[in-house]
């Protein structure tokens, strides 16, 4: 009876485990400039915005575009390169 509860216990921790990893890893989609212009103004639904904050805990692109959002990007970032038609 004791191997059974003990069994049972260590089932649910499990899926426990796994439900917390298959929150975060489908959570792995960065962050486009919309997105974070909205994470930052505070217009996002609370879901949305703890989906955001789970992704930061993890990416250190979207960290680093977060961190450097303000700041001035250079002229060729913005530039289209149409030598590719």
């Amino acid at each position: 009876m004791l191997s059974l509860i003990f069994f049972a216990l260590f089932a649910l921790s499990i899926a426990t485990v796994i439900g917390i990893l298959w929150r975060i890893l489908g959570n792995q989609k960065h962050l486009d400039d919309k997105k974070i212009r909205r994470f930052l103004s505070n217009q996002m639904k609370e879901e949305d915005r703890r989906k955001v904050i789970s992704h930061l805990g993890i990416c250190e692109d979207c960290q680093e575009l977060l961190t450097n959002f303000d700041k001035p990007r250079p002229i060729e970032d913005h530039l289209v390169d149409d030598k590719d038609d």
